[in-house]
Parts: C-alpha cells; structure tokens; sequence
C-alpha cells in the first residue's frame, strides 16, 4: 500500500512541474504604471517644470516600487493624438490606462497652503473610479522643497505593498493587454501553495449491485495539498492531493481542479471550483462474527474516478501568507483491482460525500 501512495504522490509532482512555468512567469511581470501631469493646484509653474516633476515623481516611483511606468511624455503624445492636451478628470485617465495597456494610474496634485505646499497622491487601478491607495506629504513650496516632498510621497505610495500586474496582463505585451472592465488586478496573488486539514463525515449514501444503502462507513481526516494558476481574469487552474485514514480505510486522490475567483474586498475572495480525478481505496476490514452471518477478514484495492463540486473563501492576512476555508461535495466510483483474504469484497460501488477543509495559503 505504502508503494502505491508514493507512485500517487510521484505523478503528482510530475504534473505540478507543469505548472512551475507558469508560475515563475507570473512572479517575473511587472505592473505598469501611468503617470499623469502634476496639477499644480493654483502654485505658478511653468509647463516646462510641471514636466519635469512628473518624470521625477514616476520615476522614483518605479525605483520604489519596482514598477514599469508610462511616463508623462508617453501619455501626452498619446494625448495629442486624440485631439487632447490636458486628462484632469477620472473618466479620461481611465481611457488613457486602458489604450496604453497601464496595469495601474498615478495622479498626484500640489495643494498650496499660506507658505506651505501639501503633496497628494493617488493610485488607481485600471479602468476603476475608485482609489487603491493614497498618501499625503506636507512641505515648502520651494523646487527643492518640491522635489524633496516628491520623493518623499512616491516613497509613502510604494510602501504601501507589492503592486502586480492585473491578472488578465501577465504574459502579454503591453500592447495585447485585454481593454475591458478591470479588476483591481494590484495585490491579488498570481500563484498560490495550499496545505489544509481535510475532514470527510461518513459517505452519505452508497451504491452497489445490491441499490441503494445507507454507509456505516467511519469519519475520514487527511491532509490536503494543491497548487494553483490563476489564468485571465477570474479564471484559475491548479492541482490537488488529498489523502484521507479511517478505521479501515485509506484514501489517495490526485485530481485537476478548474475554477473561477472573485475577489470582493482587497486581501478578501471567494471562489468556487470543479475537481475531476481519480481516486485510490485501500480498504482492510477485520473479521468479524457478532451475529450471523459471520464476515471473514478482506483487504482490497480499488481504483476509479471521483468529481465533485466546491466553494470556499480566502484572506490573505499577510502579503504572502494567507488562510482559505472550503466546503465541497462529490461523488466516487470504485471498481476492484486487488483483494487478499478469505473474503469476498464487492467488485465496485460508488457514493456521495461532503468534505470540509481549513488551511493556509502560500501566495505569489
């Protein structure tokens, strides 16, 4: 039995090393970063200046928070060729990040104040009204001042966290990125490790050749591995291992897991996913004479597929580690490969089951 839990847990490796490409795929991508003109907000600055202070805030930006960025020059010649010189308002930055293939946009103002300048920044995620972070930095008005504050702000943005590219992005050239409604795409983990404790209550109901019956099988607890894309959007493709020990049974499934994610809050989502594979039972009843008829000792092997249907929630409470809580329901099939014993074990059956697994999550 050992030998043939170690041949599971071999192929499963095998096929995870399919997904280590892609993997290291989305840990390389960089997000892309729009930087928009300075508003000067009423503080008299040439054009020429306004220019200057842009490059040098996406720029250290960039240097901060180990970002590609779209420099403000890049984002005026787009400008002019649409017949525009100047994107004050939300709606047209939006356009902007969407046609330049930006991940992010980063609008920054100067906010005059008696002898005094207050610099605000506030980043974007593509294509959404709404802010993802924003940092506030007060200083002279001054162009050392000025600069000084600059840095000094980009620097407060950048530490906010690890920005990524949006989801739909990663292994795409900046011109082929999808330009319809985004996601926040920012601090969403592209590939993700997870380890749970699974527990399976007794089946609830089993089939055979004699119908339909009631399982007096015992509760089941197992660890549980998988491995995880996330692929465009919402989607998500991963791998699986779980092993389950009751009384007189050991279970062994390696499956795919296809899936689709949403995530509601920053740090916060929920998901549903639909596992396909195939399962291994290693089954070992003593004998046992109660009451007649008597039951003779029987060890059998089987093998057959399983499918099941699931949902569950995931907070990521640090930026790499995070815990997940899963509820499923499925269904096995099983047919007798091997048997030893003077009993007689049924040639195949198949039943419904519930598992319930609680977990942390590796992320990247």
């Amino acid at each position: 039995m050992r030998e043939r839990i170690a041949a599971w847990a071999c192929l499963l490796l095998l096929l995870l090393g399919g997904l280590l490409p892609g993997a290291a795929s989305a840990q390389g991508a960089r997000a892309r970063v729009a930087v928009f003109q300075i508003l000067p907000g009423g503080l008299e600055l040439s054009e020429e200046k306004l220019a200057a202070l842009s490059y040098l805030a996406g720029t250290r930006f960039a240097e901060a928070a180990r970002v590609d960025i779209i420099a403000w020059d890049e984002v005026y010649t787009y400008l002019r060729s649409q017949d525009q010189i100047m994107c004050l308002d939300r709606t047209c930055q939006q356009d902007v990040e969407r046609k330049l293939g930006a991940d992010f946009g980063l609008a920054v103002q100067i906010l005059p104040m008696g002898k005094s300048c207050h610099l605000t920044a506030t980043l974007y995620p593509r294509g959404r009204a709404a802010s993802l972070r924003s940092a506030l930095v007060k200083g002279g008005c001054s162009e050392d001042a000025l600069v000084a504050g600059l840095e000094q702000l980009m620097d407060r943005v950048a530490a906010q966290g690890a920005l990524r590219p949006r989801r739909d992005a990663i292994g795409t050239a900046p011109a082929e990125r999808q330009t319809g409604p985004a996601g926040d795409g920012g601090d969403a983990p592209r590939f993700l490790l997870m380890g749970s404790m699974l527990y399976s209550p007794a089946p609830l109901l089993v089939y055979d050749a004699g119908g339909l019956e009631h399982a007096k099988s015992p509760d089941q607890y197992g660890p549980w591995v998988a491995a995880e894309l996330r692929v465009g959007e919402y989607g998500s493709l991963g791998l699986q291992l779980s092993a389950l020990f009751g009384t007189d049974r050991v279970v062994v499934i390696p499956a795919l897991r296809l899936g689709v994610v949403l995530e509601l809050f920053e740090h916060f989502s929920i998901y549903g996913r639909l596992m396909a594979g195939m399962s291994y039972y290693y089954l070992d009843s003593e004998p046992a004479c109660d009451r007649p008829p008597c039951r003779d000792h029987v060890a059998a092997d089987y093998l057959g597929f399983t499918l099941g249907l699931g949902g569950g929630a995931r907070y990521m409470f640090l930026e790499h580690l995070g815990a997940q809580l899963e509820l499923s329901g499925g269904s096995d099939t099983l047919w007798l490969v091997d048997t030893r014993g003077a009993g007689e074990p049924r040639d195949s059956f198949s039943f419904l089951k519930l598992e319930f697994a609680v977990g942390v999550i590796a992320a990247w």
